[in-house]
């Protein structure tokens, strides 16, 4: 038997599922930690004499709208790298970060004021084995000039996209989680033009997988796209922006809400974006009220809910069958994230609201199950304290593009347009069925004390 497929029938049976752990118990500028290259097997086996990450801000670390060296060591990479004893290099961005974090929720006070020093290039590592970048889309991990290029990608990458420093850093093992920021500008903005198309989508991926091959990774491990409407706090029903506002409370968000959005209304239905309440408390919209209607800005109705839902699960039907074509691992998101979205003090999705039939029982989800000061970070437990919306990825880039071009052509102004952070590092107890192609289900335990960012990017 070759080292490959006994690899793949051994070490990365235990190993691999650890992604699945990581992942459900979530998911001054630069120097660099000086790690070498692992020269001698980890407690992994060779599968993590160099394994290398790709993805966007959920690998990368980012979280509370920032990004800095501490919070990149949270990042699942690491802390799997860590499990297998293996080395692994990462371009640590300085304290306070690049950007900083924000102190809290709908805040605009960042942890510091110094955004970015000039990068260390002393402390460079041989071999820089996180490749993440926020903000990234598919169509980034192949092209150094896509739709999510920033500052972050240079610090980060250099020179080179995420693919060609992969294909450089000669990887034994690779995981992959890309494509959340595909989807998550139309979640957030409820303009679903910005969802990329399902065939580009599919020619990235196939660009991507040929790298991949392009290597000999001994195995790699592709995990699915976030569907922010089922799983981001940053959506919620328009009731409960309705019911904060007529609470006769403070409230976070400090807006007129219309009455289409009150309970028992097909707009109470509508999914709202926090985003109109960071956007507005940035002073960078005109929208000063919100509204529920099926075609209001930040708002998702029905039908177009289903159409994300869609358009998600092709992404991720795409993903899974490259994953099966090349044997190599699928991580289903959906299955991983369902037990911990089902739970109010993990994240806070105002579950249970559409089911309330009494004013009491109303009142109930909104204290107990929805954002608000009774839920830790606001959001919940395992959501870092960002300002909701603000996450400065590709999807805010993207909207802002889009807004400018409809502007140009209609004259018509429109708004402006957060991963998976701390997971627990305790014992991790995982089953699963691994063979070619594997699809592994939510059979993962090891939630601990946990902050992760809404969804990604």
């Amino acid at each position: 038997m070759s080292m490959k497929s006994s690899v793949r029938s051994g070490a990365a049976r235990s190993v691999l599922a650890l992604v699945l752990g990581f992942l459900i118990a979530g998911t001054a500028c630069v120097k660099d930690d000086a790690v070498e290259p692992q020269q001698v097997p980890p407690q992994g086996g060779d599968l993590f004499l160099r394994y290398v990450a790709l993805g966007n801000s959920l690998t990368a670390g980012f979280q509370s709208g920032g990004i800095n060296e501490d919070l990149q060591k949270e990042a699942y990479p690491v802390l799997l790298a860590e499990k297998a004893g293996a080395t692994f290099g990462i371009a640590a961005i300085n304290n306070p970060g690049c950007p900083p974090p924000f102190v809290a929720p709908l805040s605009s006070e960042r942890t510091g004021t110094q955004e970015c020093l000039a990068r260390n290039i002393s402390e460079v590592p041989q071999l820089v084995q996180n490749l993440a970048v926020p903000g990234a889309l598919m169509a980034d991990a192949t092209n150094l000039f896509g739709p999510g290029l920033s500052f972050l990608t240079t610090l980060i990458l250099g020179g080179k996209d995420q693919a060609d420093a992969m294909i450089a850093a000669d990887p034994t093992f690779v995981t992959v989680w890309l494509g959340n920021n595909d989807a998550l500008a139309a979640a957030l903005s409820g303009e679903l033009a910005l969802l990329t198309p399902v065939d580009s989508f599919q020619n990235q991926l196939n660009r991507l997988v040929s790298a991949i091959n392009q290597t000999d990774a001994m195995d790699a491990a592709f995990i699915g796209v976030v569907n922010a409407a089922a799983v981001s706090p940053d959506l919620q029903p328009g009731a409960y922006f309705y019911a904060v506002a007529n609470s006769g409370q403070p409230t976070p968000v400090p807006m007129n809400v219309n009455a289409n959005c009150a309970p028992g209304t097909p707009g109470g239905a509508n999914l709202v974006s926090f985003l109109v309440a960071s956007n507005y408390l940035a002073g960078v919209d005109t929208v000063v009220t919100i509204s529920c209607a099926d075609d209001a800005p930040y708002v998702l109705n029905a039908t177009e809910q289903a159409t994300l839902f869609a358009r998600v699960q092709a992404y991720n039907t795409a993903i899974a069958d490259a994953a099966q074509q090349n044997g190599w691992i699928y991580v289903d998101p959906a299955s991983m994230l369902a037990p911990v979205v089902a739970n109010p003090d993990d994240i806070r999705k105002c579950q249970g609201m559409d089911t309330a039939s009494t004013p009491a029982a109303f009142a109930s989800v909104v204290a107990n199950n929805c954002p608000g000061p009774t839920a830790t970070n606001f959001f919940g437990a395992l959501i870092s304290i960002q300002r909701a919306g603000e996450h400065e990825d590709a999807g805010r880039v993207r909207l802002a593009r889009h807004h400018e071009r409809r502007a140009k052509s209609a004259a018509s102004p429109l708004p402006p347009v957060s991963p998976v952070g701390r997971r627990s590092r305790g014992d991790i107890s995982l089953s699963g069925r691994h063979g070619r192609g594997r699809r592994l289900p939510a059979t993962a335990t090891g939630a601990g004390n946990s902050a992760c960012t809404s969804t990604a990017p």
